[in-house]
């Protein structure tokens, strides 16, 4: 199940998720953060919901019909209140996930289109990512591993730096990208590909590989090596 509709039944059905989600849950960490989120923002309306209503209250509503109207107005101002804070929050996760949901789809069929990651060692491949790096907006203080392959991409509609690094025997497939992006760090396993996504108000960090130390450990190095004001 994707991070998309694991959230959607977060917003409907928190109390009642399918086996599907709970089993995301337990694989996705920008999802369980949501989720806590999510139920702490439901403990709080519930809170805000509880309103003691005066012992006399029956009393006015059969014999003032005035205080009658002016209280069905009010519960009613209330609840078109809340509707509008949930249907706003709902748009927000719900625009925030299909734009995520929408960049890995579109990174994940641009290395089907263009398997660098499958190459053979390119000539002078080092220097191909720093020039690549260099045209997208940004450097590197270190490499992650063993430059294999690396150019200039367009990824959906945006420009990245497309490279594959080796290390310890294993490649992983990183994209780069400058932009404004939700902040954030979480896993993603479409279509067979594991990936980690690391935004930050600069721009994007997406790495994909099979293996999780790798990916980890390459996903971590361009956090602290990617350096985007020295291009």
């Amino acid at each position: 199940m994707s991070c998309l509709d694991t959230r959607r039944e977060l917003l409907t059905t928190p109390g009642q998720l399918s086996r599907e989600a709970r089993e995301h849950l337990n694989e996705c960490e920008s999802c369980r953060r949501h989720a806590r989120e999510q139920a702490q923002f439901n403990r709080k309306l519930e809170q805000a919901m509880r309103i003691p209503v005066p012992d006399h209250l029956g009393q006015e509503v059969i014999f003032e019909r005035s205080t009658r109207s002016r209280i069905r107005q009010r519960w009613i101002a209330v609840a078109a209140g809340v509707c509008l804070m949930i249907v706003a929050v709902a748009a927000i996760v719900l625009r925030m996930d299909t734009y995520d949901e929408g960049l890995v789809t579109d990174m994940i069929a641009h290395m089907t289109h263009d398997p660098i990651h499958e190459s053979e060692r390119w000539p002078q491949a080092r220097n191909k990512l720093e020039l690549a790096n260099q045209g997208v907006g940004f450097t590197l203080t270190h490499t992650p591993g063993e430059p294999v392959a690396a150019r200039i991409c367009d990824v959906g509609t945006h420009t990245s730096s497309h490279f594959v690094v080796e290390t310890g025997g294993v490649r992983a497939t990183a994209f780069v990208m400058p932009g404004d992006f939700e902040p954030g760090d979480r896993y993603v396993n479409v279509d067979g590909q594991r990936g980690r996504l690391v935004s930050t108000p600069q721009g994007m960090i997406a790495v994909f590989c099979p293996e999780r130390r790798v990916l980890d450990a390459v996903a971590q190095s361009l956090r602290d090596s990617v350096d985007w004001g020295s291009a």
